[in-house]
């Protein structure tokens, strides 16, 4: 019977994945395709199911690239080539379709003739790769050989949720893990690399000097399989009978205070409750990276883990920017002080560390606080990315790698450049005290007793200089001014809600219905219901 090696095609563009799929005289070759996928992601769901040996793949494509695919699939199919293609000659795509051993790097556009030659080149490698795997004897000596890094591969998928019980319980005894042990996984953060200038240049012997340094001092405590797994260090400690948390939680503290002294960073690391199956780790994982995500929110002084448990028996909190606090927010950046600001900023992020906010919960009470950062400097009509430097809201969704302080130094410096412009703006006198004016009206509008007299008191401005200095430099009266504010606020209301009149009369500082009626007909020709009437039959 005659063998066919089996094919995946990943390509995002129908044309080319298409035209391979008919071009090419695959069975004639001794190859035959099991499916086709438009991105990385779709192929991991066909690899899983169907274990092709050839996968051949284009590099640039949504949702996850060649490269990425090629990384995650090797863990599931140690054995299987690998040939890619691009239409862009990269060297940095080139370089690391070589550190991942693939079979052949193309560049497009390429004849199904190159493809023809590269598949028979390859299918006589594969024909004396399977001749030398039949030795039993060879077989054995690669699995020795190999067995250190065949375990890593397992337990990572383990941590990914890769593998069905079945499988896992299948390959437990290869590995010599036995059945009744007691798990937990920690997830090791080392830092940025451009802090470490003892390693500037040799990032990867960064990342073996820390892994090498958990290794050993986890293993007095407990057997432990630690690797790296992307940008983090992973380590699943094992232990053949019940053990002390706080030991485990005070041994971990010790290896990133070290590690972090050392190698000249700040190395954190998050904790996982305890297991006893490994089906269990997958969800161990997750625990560990959520305990990680609360670590960068630690002082970094004394204490650099955070064990999971700790987290999430405290009740959930939800923190949200008030009405008030978001008028008090406005009026400090327009009018207030370096030091009212910074007063400010202190008691935000004094709340985010009393509440313990989950990292969801944080990132958007932050986005909270910066969307009106950028929406305050609309309406000065500035360009946030002159004003503050940086597309604040990718910022943010980096938040779980930036400590609390440094969060905290980060926003402040963000609010006081927008305060810094806006001052410049309004840096002449006269226009100044109006703009302020203006500022106040549109904060305290709804106040019935709001008055001219109120405002100059809060410019310490006589009424009659304040009034006079106003219409010079509007055109207009303050009161028309007020009374202006007030009808466009009860036109919006009118516009956006079902509120009785009565009720929008008090939502914008009248506390005579009638007479609001009267100065709403006056202004605009139509009684408040009406208006609304109009609206609704357009």
């Amino acid at each position: 019977m005659t063998h066919y090696y089996k094919v995946l095609l990943v390509d995002d563009e129908a044309e080319i994945r298409e035209g391979m799929a008919q071009r090419i005289p695959w069975e004639t070759l001794g190859f035959k395709i099991i499916g086709t996928a438009e991105n990385g992601l779709e192929a991991l769901d066909i690899i899983e199911k169907d274990y092709p040996e050839i996968i051949i793949t284009d590099i640039q494509m949504p949702f996850m690239d060649g490269l990425a695919l090629i990384e995650r699939a090797r863990s599931l199919l140690p054995l299987s080539k690998f040939i890619v293609f691009s239409g862009y000659d990269v060297f940095e795509y080139a370089q690391k379709a070589v550190s991942l051993h693939v079979a052949e790097y193309l560049l497009k556009p390429f004849s199904a003739q190159d493809l023809i030659t590269v598949l028979v080149s390859l299918k006589q490698k594969m024909d004396q790769e399977k001749q030398e795997r039949r030795d039993i004897a060879k077989l054995q000596r690669d699995f020795e050989d190999n067995l250190p890094l065949l375990r890593q591969s397992f337990l990572l998928s383990c941590l990914s949720g890769l593998l069905t019980p079945e499988r896992m319980d299948q390959q437990r005894e290869s590995f010599s893990l036995p059945k009744a042990q007691e798990y937990a996984v920690i997830l090791f953060d080392i830092g940025s690399f451009k802090e470490n200038r003892h390693f500037k240049g040799k990032e990867e012997l960064y990342l073996v000097a820390v892994k090498q340094f958990v290794t050993e001092n986890l293993a007095t405590l407990s057997a432990n399989d630690t690797f790296i797994f992307g940008e983090y260090i992973v380590s699943i400690a094992a232990f053949t009978q019940s053990f002390d948390m706080n030991e485990l939680l005070k041994r971990v503290n010790e290896i990133c205070r070290e590690s972090g002294r050392i190698n000249g960073s700040t190395v954190v690391a998050g904790v996982s409750q305890k297991v006893t199956e490994l089906t269990q780790l997958a969800m161990a994982y997750q625990q560990a990276q959520d305990a990680l995500a609360y670590s960068y929110r630690l002082d970094r002084q004394a204490w650099f883990t955070t064990y999971i448990k700790d987290v999430v028996q405290k009740p959930p909190t939800i923190l949200i920017l008030t009405e008030k606090e978001e008028r008090r927010l406005m009026h400090v950046l327009k009018l207030g002080t370096k030091e009212q600001l910074q007063k400010f900023v202190q008691e935000m992020f004094d709340k985010i560390q009393v509440h313990h906010l989950s990292l969801a919960h944080y990132r958007v009470f932050l986005l909270e606080h910066v969307t009106l950062l950028l929406r305050v400097a609309n309406t000065y009509e500035f360009d946030p990315i002159v004003v503050f430097g940086e597309d604040m809201i990718k910022r943010v969704e980096r938040l779980d790698k930036v400590s609390l302080d440094e969060m905290m130094t980060w926003f402040f410096e963000k609010a006081q450049q927008l305060n810094h412009e806006i001052q410049l703006t309004t840096n002449d006198s006269g226009k100044a005290l109006i703009q302020k004016a203006k500022l106040l009206v549109k904060e305290s509008y709804k106040d019935p007793e709001l008055s001219i007299e109120k405002i100059s008191q809060q410019l310490y401005l006589s009424a009659a200089y304040f009034s006079s200095i106003f219409k010079k430099e509007t055109g207009q009266s303050f009161v028309s001014f007020l009374t202006e504010e007030r009808l466009k606020q009860a036109v919006y209301l009118l516009e956006t809600t079902t509120d009785k009149s009565y009720m929008i009369a008090e939502k914008v500082g009248y506390s005579e219905p009638n007479y609001f009626s009267y100065v709403f007909k006056k202004h605009y020709g139509l009684s408040p219901s009406k208006y609304r009437k109009q609206l609704t039959s357009v």
